[in-house]
């Protein structure tokens, strides 16, 4: 693949530890990419697998790869920070590709072709096929341009209903080359990305499976701490909440009025605490006061009033997430994915 001087530079980002399961897939189907100027930045977190050797076969591919290093183990999101500093200043494009996850091979150039078409589009994504099966954003067939504060309230409130963030694909600014990309979130760094992408201009949005996300017990949400009063599945849905509460608190006031603002926050408090008297209930004690005390630390503690409002609200809730929700399916395989011209229709 030789580049295109007339082509903007594009580059993949793929942080790795530990991926010698699925790290071949991931780095074949960047070199099978039909985009004609791409470079593929690879940081090892210090891998004690066979990762290294995966990666030593593509010292010669036809995508140029370049491959770091870290001495020792960094937490997910400084390791993140780490590969996209990495990205050369000449970049226009960046994409984040995980190591456990799939692209198809015409992805970069659609997302590059749609940003071009529309230079106010800071930020592309697609319909993802995850755990087998199609997702959809909520976002009308025809529109593939939107407006980046609509688009992040829709993500901020969760009407959007499914998005990729892991696949995030951004148009690269000169502050993006000055300051940690994803910054210091513990969690939700991908998902905080594009909202701040969006928040420049437009949204933009293909309707077509460009992407494969996998789930499977070594991925990062699987490694949180566990035990009976703090299942898994608990902590992984306080993490998501409480991602997209803290996004509210950080972008809210340049996405909604001032009365609408405060709505929201209510809102998304009011559901945090209905999950927080779920767990009670149930006897996740830890889980509870897992949401309590991070709410807290906010400067949002949950009180008597809130849990009689959060009950009182259920009904509108499952009323309003009715409004959104979209359908899932049909199944599609990796091998489906891969072999695009086997997909069904959608």
């Amino acid at each position: 693949m030789t580049a295109d001087s007339r082509s903007p530079l594009a580059v993949i980002v793929t942080p790795v530890y530990n991926g010698d399961a699925f790290l071949a897939a991931a780095m074949e189907c960047v070199q099978a990419q039909t985009y004609d100027n791409l470079l593929h930045i690879v940081l090892d977190n210090a891998s004690t697998d066979r990762t290294p050797e995966i990666l030593d076969r593509y010292r010669n591919a036809t995508v140029p790869v370049i491959v770091y290093r870290n001495n020792t183990v960094l937490p997910l999101t400084d390791n993140w920070d780490r590969a996209f500093s990495f990205i050369p200043r000449r970049a226009r494009y960046a994409k984040l590709l995980c190591a456990d996850d799939l692209m198809a091979p015409d992805c970069m150039r659609r997302f590059v072709e749609l940003s071009e078409a529309h230079p106010s589009v800071q930020t592309v994504s697609c319909q993802d096929v995850h755990c087998d099966l199609l997702r959809r954003a909520n976002i009308p067939l025809h529109r593939t341009v939107v407006d980046g504060v609509a688009a992040s309230r829709a993500i901020l409130d969760r009407s959007i209903a499914w998005l990729p963030f892991q696949h995030l694909f951004v148009r690269l600014h000169s502050i993006d080359f000055d300051q940690p990309f994803f910054g210091t979130h513990e969690y939700g760094a991908d998902p905080y990305a594009v909202v701040r992408a969006a928040l420049r201009g437009d949204f933009g949005y293909i309707h077509e499976p460009l992407v494969y996300s996998r789930r499977h017990t070594r991925a990062a949400s699987n490694s949180l701490a566990a035990d009976d009063r703090r299942p898994l599945y608990a902590r992984q849905v306080n993490m998501m909440l409480l991602t997209y509460f803290k996004m509210i608190l950080v972008f809210g006031e340049r996405c909604w009025s001032v009365d609408r603002y405060a709505r929201a926050r209510r809102f998304a408090q009011r559901n945090l605490a209905r999950t927080a008297l779920k767990w009670r209930l149930r006897g996740f004690s830890l889980a509870h006061e897992e949401l309590r005390t991070e709410l807290a630390a906010v400067g949002h503690s949950l009180g008597l009033a809130d849990y009689l409002a959060a009950i009182f609200d259920f009904p509108g809730y499952c009323l309003w997430k009715l409004r959104w929700r979209t359908a899932i399916g049909p199944s599609v395989s990796e091998q489906m994915f891969l072999s695009r011209h086997t997909l069904p229709a959608f």
